[in-house]
């Protein structure tokens, strides 16, 4: 039982130590709160030829994946360029009596334009894009 234990214990510190010193990843999300009166479409583009549609209910908050990328030790935030590149792919709206009003790009065409929150857990960094989309920024 003492040698289990002691294998246990050697195990649980040689990942920590492997996970603590490699490079790892970045998860990047969407992190979006919607504080219309209507319903709010995130349209996203995958692989070029496919769409995954999520509906974000009034006063409501989703999280959707971008992606993920690799971390190299001494980053903490994904390239910019990567970020960009993913948000290419989002389109924002709404529909009002069968009309769709689109937020405009200006709101989410930059990773500058959210508000950011980081989370760290054994080597992964989840890096969370905050929009928050108001009435205001329809009009």
């Amino acid at each position: 039982m003492k040698k289990l234990f002691k294998f246990g214990l050697a195990l649980c510190i040689i990942i920590c130590i492997y996970s603590c010193g490699k490079d790892t990843y970045f998860n990047c999300f969407l992190h979006l709160t919607n504080n219309t009166e209507h319903n709010i479409y995130i349209e996203k583009t995958i692989d070029g030829n496919s769409v995954n549609l999520t509906t974000v209910d009034a006063n409501e908050v989703n999280k959707d994946v971008l992606g993920e990328i690799d971390r190299h030790r001494g980053e903490d935030y994904p390239p910019e360029a990567f970020i960009i590149e993913k948000l290419q792919n989002i389109r924002i709206y709404r529909k009002i009596n069968d009309t769709i009003y689109e937020l405009p790009r200006h709101y989410y065409d930059n990773p500058n334009d959210f508000t950011l929150y980081t989370d760290f857990f054994m080597g992964i960094h989840e890096i969370y894009y905050g929009l928050n989309v108001t009435e205001e920024m329809f009009q």
